[in-house]
């Protein structure tokens, strides 16, 4: 399973976005658990590893920075997830 983790910058300089997307994936019994209890607007905390790579599309190559998750952890209290 992929997904987008949203990180919110703490320093942003004018112009520039406040949110970096980085792309994660997630394999067996822990993509089953974030699928079951997890929804978009939870807060999260992943252990993982970065992989990367490239791929070449219509003559121009393309290179890939994924967060391959080997754990995952809500990261709020339940009472905040109420909220949603």
């Amino acid at each position: 399973m992929s997904f987008g983790l949203a990180v919110k910058r703490k320093y942003v300089k004018e112009g520039q976005p406040n949110v970096d997307f980085i792309n994660c994936k997630i394999f067996g019994k822990q993509a089953e658990f974030m699928q079951k209890y997890m929804a978009k607007g939870t807060q999260i905390a992943v252990v993982g590893c970065i992989q990367t790579g490239s791929y070449e599309k219509d003559g121009k190559k393309t290179y890939t920075t994924d967060i391959i998750v080997e754990e995952v952890y809500f990261a709020e209290s339940k009472k905040a997830e109420d909220s949603y």
